[in-house]
């Protein structure tokens, strides 16, 4: 159930630079073989893929939110060779594509605009920086024109899809929250949530019974793992 916990205990383990490379690429791979499965699970017509984890929200909000960023800021390590670098580029582009396959308008957010930032921070020339504005507007158009579904859900992030929407999500926050309330220390027990929520705790105001995800990882940490959860998640 704290699994994650183990991230640490690895980290204690690194005393080099080579060991932090070496520790890096591992996660690295990790995702790269995430985002396999995504792809498999897009084909075969899944809009939402949970990809390895019970939910896809977990992987397109907190492990691409920490593995992307990583990536990006190694491609321009001066450290590494060219060929890393290379394969670097190519991973971080596959990653990019799984992320947008997940269909996690929320994950797109907070991406995006940091992703966007950090390679204006990174690419050194005025020259550069505007190929490099010029090649995302190019590939951003290039998406959003031959994947409709990827418009519809950029188009409904800003034009609200209905009231509906957002209260059906205050909702599924209030019985996340009476989960952990009622189970403060360790929760109803990781990928719990969506069987809680639909048997136990859904609210009879809600209309959307087969919501499987709160919609915010803070609410769904504190219902699935508790404070002890939900302290972890806030620390690391």
């Amino acid at each position: 159930q704290y699994s994650a916990l183990l991230l640490p205990v690895c980290l204690l383990c690194v005393k080099s630079s080579k060991h932090v490379r070496v520790f890096l690429y591992g996660i690295f791979i990790s995702m790269l073989l995430t985002d396999v499965y995504i792809f498999y699970q897009t084909y075969h017509g899944e809009f939402r893929p949970s990809a390895l984890l019970t939910s896809g929200v977990i992987t397109a909000t907190v492990l691409k939110m920490v593995v992307l960023p990583a990536m990006v800021a190694m491609i321009f390590d001066k450290a590494i060779t060219l060929w890393e670098q290379k394969i670097l580029i190519l991973t971080s582009c596959v990653s990019v594509a799984g992320l947008i396959c997940l269909n996690t308008r929320g994950g797109w957010m907070a991406f995006f605009p940091v992703g966007l930032l950090m390679l204006l921070y990174l690419v050194q020339g005025w020259k550069r920086k505007i190929a490099m504005l010029c090649g995302c507007c190019l590939a951003s158009s290039l998406i959003l024109a031959s994947v409709p579904s990827v418009l519809v859900r950029v188009d409904s992030i800003v034009h609200s899809e209905s009231q509906q929407s957002a209260t059906e999500r205050k909702l599924m926050w209030e019985s996340a929250y009476r989960m952990g309330m009622d189970n403060p220390v360790l929760g109803v027990g990781k990928g719990n949530y969506a069987y809680k929520y639909q048997h136990e705790y859904i609210s009879p105001l809600a209309k959307e019974p087969t919501q499987g995800h709160a919609h915010s990882n803070f609410f769904q940490m504190f219902g699935e793992n508790g404070f002890l959860g939900l302290s972890t998640y806030c620390i690391m």
